[in-house]
């Protein structure tokens, strides 16, 4: 819990180096926002700003006393749209001209706080209201999801594997491995890495079936790294209990309509790396 004390911009930074952490692993960029009033009603209590705030946000005084600042963790411009719209209706803020806001989104880990604030405030921007601060921070170097075809059908594996290679994402690249078996795929330390790691997997397989993998998988200690879909034709509500309890995560009815493997494919890139 952080929301419970506004803090000094060095104070603030050591718990932003702890926010950061998170972005190696979840690509999600940390939201930096400047509110500075520009009316009477908007210059609120110290002990009103705790109160609006989220207690998973940091918010701590300008290094210039002229407003406040807030950290958003796993937010960008979406969140900050959402977090200025809870600040005008919590301070019952009705003149449209009430606040200056700079905000940026924060996608390197590397990056200090006090550096951030000290861009942002020298920037040069407009006279608009609102204003997103470009910075050497908010660009995302590109990183690496793996990607595992454990599919023992050639013409399947192909088709998959095609279509896969050719997917394009934001920040990621993919580096797609093919094995027609289980044996082949725990035997290669391939699962060893600390990527991401997207499973794509037939239940019957030669010499170690798919649930064998699975349990091989969620036995490991960094087994939350894994996503796991499964090529089954096996689609009694019994079957599909058991997976979702085994730990797969989708469950791919064969023969598949592959546009919507490839949506689900898509969709869970963006929902769990934030593309």
């Amino acid at each position: 819990m952080m929301g419970r004390k506004l803090y000094w911009v060095d104070e603030a930074e050591s718990i932003f180096s702890l926010i950061q952490g998170a972005l190696e692993r979840s690509k999600a960029p940390i939201a930096v926002v400047f509110i500075k009033p520009l009316t009477e009603e908007a210059k609120v209590e110290n002990e009103e700003v705790l109160k609006f705030i989220r207690n998973s946000d940091l918010v701590f005084h300008d290094p210039e006393k002229e407003g406040w600042w807030a950290v958003l963790p796993n937010s960008g411009k979406k969140e900050v749209k959402a977090f200025l719209k809870r600040l005008k209706s919590h301070f019952s803020l009705e003149d449209v001209h009430a606040y200056k806001v700079l905000y940026t989104e924060v996608r390197d880990s590397k990056m200090s706080l006090m550096e951030v604030v000290k861009i942002m405030k020298s920037s040069n921007f407009d006279e608009a209201l609102v204003n997103y601060i470009e910075g050497p921070w908010t660009i995302t170097e590109e990183s690496t999801i793996k990607v595992s075809l454990i599919v023992n059908d050639k013409i399947v594996q192909e088709v998959l594997h095609r279509s896969i290679s050719t997917m394009n994402f934001k920040n990621f690249l993919l580096d797609v491995r093919l094995f027609e078996d289980g044996l082949e795929f725990e035997s290669s330390e391939w699962y060893t890495s600390a990527n991401h790691h997207l499973v794509v997997l037939d239940d019957v397989l030669p010499k170690k079936n798919g649930i064998e993998v699975v349990h091989f998988l969620r036995n490991q200690a960094s087994h939350q790294k894994f996503h796991i879909f499964m090529l089954t034709d096996r689609v009694s509500e019994e079957n599909l209990i058991n997976a979702y309890q085994m730990g797969i995560d989708e469950v791919i009815h064969k023969p598949f309509n592959l546009r919507l493997f490839e949506a689900l494919f898509r969709r869970t890139i963006e929902r769990l790396w934030f593309e």
